[in-house]
């Protein structure tokens, strides 16, 4: 992806590698068996480009020892990677080697890039404007140094390549909440998840979730429904739909925000995925939100990685007696969550953490009326203008203002519909907007 956002464009550069790759590929079907490794940069994608590529499918998920092959010399430099991975080079470290072992062979990046393409996607990586570099670099760095983070540790790493579908997703991830949730969510659940996600939407927050069932596609609908971007974060290819019933949905999320993957195409989703995907989620929000979580919900996972990352965890209470809610009741009963009951709750608790204009936030929650909006002399012209029928002489003596001038406001005034005319007297609209 280019500076403005679309997808990489080459620049002729060939970097070679001079060993035979073998090995099977991924369950999708076998990648090419190449006898010349070659990273040859097209029209289309830069051998850099192709390297990242290459990079994300040969190790799956967080791995600190590819990552710091990838940044050995001070920058990265993923095409010099790449190449010892693929040439099986002995002063690799063992914990490099070993992690590659299985999938060094599966040698696909220009398959995997079209195969994004196709379906409108594209690869974004520390290269790319596009980059959530700043709230990355904050969340694991944080999760890494934390005291509580020992549970984590392993998988505390930041991706070094995301499969994204939409707009842009640093600027959408710049104020964003993740919100999540019970699969089987109650009517009280998707009805909680659906006010606090158009609430987060109209007051400038993008609403991070999962796509799943229950409270994630409330949230992202909500969002969605009034008209603003939402984020999804998938556990499997760009280029799979899951689940299969909000197809619609994730096409709707994908032109209204974004929809981002760790996992090249054809991954499909599985368990362990998901559980890698919520560290991914936890970190691409300023702070996470849990409705209808049970004792031992996915969800909570989520809430772990937010923890240990730093960030503000908010909880719905739910009834006493509700299976439904048992997680969230504990976070709050262990001092882990801020009780929230409400969108306007979250907004509240969350203005500290954005960069909330005041004036402006009260501009968005009690917009002006049109007889608000009315400068000075106007004002005092619409104030003279009575309840019963006035000609402009009596008008203008009542506002202190010249004829001329008060006539010239009085059909400005009928213009904007605030006031009407009957022959040569005036009275006000009842139809029009009032202070």
């Amino acid at each position: 992806m280019g500076d403005n956002g679309t997808c990489h464009t080459g620049q002729g550069d060939d970097y070679e590698g001079g060993r035979a790759i073998e090995g099977s590929g991924p369950s999708r079907g076998a990648p090419s068996l190449v006898h010349s490794t070659v990273f040859k940069g097209t029209a289309d994608f830069t051998a850099r480009h192709q390297a990242w590529a290459y990079l994300n499918r040969v190790v799956e998920g967080p791995n600190a020892h590819l990552l710091a092959l990838i940044w050995e010399s001070g920058e990265s430099d993923p095409v010099s990677a790449a190449i010892r991975i693929i040439r099986r080079d002995p002063s690799l470290p063992p914990k490099v080697l070993s992690a590659t072992e299985s999938r060094c062979g599966w040698f696909q990046p220009l398959a995997d890039l079209h195969s994004a393409a196709s379906v409108g996607a594209c690869f974004i990586t520390p290269d790319d404007d596009a980059w959530p570099g700043p709230v990355l670099a904050e969340s694991f760095h944080v999760s890494r140094t934390a005291d509580g983070a020992k549970s984590h540790h392993d998988d505390a790493i930041p991706p070094h390549g995301l499969w994204v579908k939409g707009g842009n997703a640093r600027a959408l991830t710049e104020k964003a909440i993740t919100v999540v949730g019970t699969r089987a969510a109650t009517r009280y659940g998707n009805a909680v998840a659906a006010d606090i996600g158009a609430e987060c939407a109209t007051h400038g927050w993008t609403v991070v979730s999962g796509g799943a069932f229950g409270i994630d596609i409330s949230a992202h609908r909500a969002a969605l429904r009034v008209g603003h971007s939402t984020v999804a974060i998938v556990a499997h290819g760009i280029d799979v739909t899951y689940p299969a019933a909000h197809r619609t949905e994730f096409n709707d999320i994908a032109r209204e925000g974004v929809v981002i993957t760790e996992y090249p195409p054809g991954t499909r989703p599985a368990r362990h995925r998901f559980l890698t995907r919520n560290r991914l989620s936890a970190a691409l929000g300023q702070g996470v939100v849990v409705i209808e979580a049970g004792y031992r919900s996915g969800a909570l996972n989520t809430v772990s990685w937010a923890e240990t990352m730093g960030k503000q965890v908010f909880a719905v209470p739910g009834a006493v007696t509700s299976r439904s809610s048992h997680g969230c009741h504990r976070l709050i009963r262990e001092g882990r969550a801020e009780l929230i009951e409400s969108g306007a709750d979250l907004i509240e608790s969350l203005s500290p953490l954005g960069t909330l204009d005041s004036d402006a936030q009260l501009e968005m929650d009690y917009p002006a009326t049109d007889v608000q909006r009315l400068d000075r002399p106007s004002l005092r012209v619409y104030d003279a203008v009575s309840g019963k029928r006035s000609d402009a002489a009596a008008i203008a003596a009542s506002s202190g203002l010249p004829l001329v001038q008060t006539m010239t406001i009085l059909c400005e005034l009928r213009d904007k519909g605030l006031i009407s005319r009957s022959g040569n007297l005036w009275e006000r609209d009842t139809a029009a907007s009032t202070v």
